[in-house]
């Protein structure tokens, strides 16, 4: 906050906020006095000044920004999600960080890109990071291995014809049994989660598979092929909805998108 610095602060409401660039303003009214109890009431206004610990960026869609997202509201942190339409997208590329989204602003105004990245810094800021290094190694590996996957899972919405029908049937025959498959046995070890009883950063993204595309009301393609496949991996859909119970406060919040 502003230093009043030669006075003493008798009275103050507060006349509006702003945002302006992730700096909460409020626009504050006071009546002042002067240190020696002067008996002339002065009429001042100034800002005082509180930030954001962090400002993420992303497109109205889960895809590669929802496991972010996730954490944040999880760990509970002082945060701003900001919805930048394709509309409005050309305006903020030039500032972001290799002109690419999700982006992550943090309390400083400084940015930084890379959604496994940003993930990685705010797991080790907020303990979802492993410290034991064999643990860690998991995560990054099953977050290493879901790169692959979550790399087509959104492109159908984007797709049209029989190219969306390629890659769909690529996804329901290919893309998901395969990593599925690779994921029952370690889910089938009796952890909660991943990795340990506590969440870790593989969580927000192969949990978010489950929320986000099998047991998303709003999914923007084939329901009933993600409610068939489900079923053929037990282990799978135990842990995804331990996971949602998990995050249920969040989910039950967000906006429904399609992917």
């Amino acid at each position: 906050m502003l230093d009043v610095l030669d006075v003493v602060l008798l009275g103050g409401v507060v006349l509006d906020v702003l945002d302006v660039g992730g700096v909460r303003l409020d626009v504050v009214n006071l009546v002042v006095g002067d240190e020696l109890g002067g008996g002339v009431a002065l009429l001042a206004h100034f800002l005082s000044f509180s930030f954001f610990d962090y400002k993420f960026y992303y497109f109205p869609l889960y895809a590669r920004g929802e496991p972010i997202r996730m954490l944040l509201a999880h760990a509970k942190a002082d945060h701003e999600n900001v919805s930048i339409t394709m509309e409005e997208w050309p305006k903020y590329k030039p500032d972001m960080p290799n002109t690419q989204l999700p982006a992550l602003e943090m309390a400083d105004g400084s940015r930084i890109g890379q959604s496994n990245s940003i993930l990685r810094l705010l797991g080790m800021k907020h303990g979802y990071y492993p410290t034991e290094p064999m643990k860690a190694y998991e995560s990054d590996m099953l977050c290493d291995v879901y790169a692959d996957v979550i790399g087509v899972m959104y492109k159908p919405l984007f797709a049209e014809g029989q190219g969306k029908l390629d890659i769909m049937e690529d996804i329901f025959t290919k893309v998901l049994p395969k990593f599925l498959t690779f994921l029952e046995p370690i889910l089938a070890k009796g952890t909660k989660f991943l990795v340990g009883d506590s969440l870790s950063c593989a969580d927000f993204w192969i949990g978010g598979l489950y929320t986000n595309y099998f047991n998303n009301k709003g999914v923007g393609y084939a329901p009933e092929r993600f409610a068939e496949l489900l079923e053929k991996y037990p282990n799978f859909k135990a842990y995804g909805e331990r996971f949602a119970s998990e995050m249920k406060e969040y989910l039950e919040s967000r906006p429904v998108c399609p992917v």
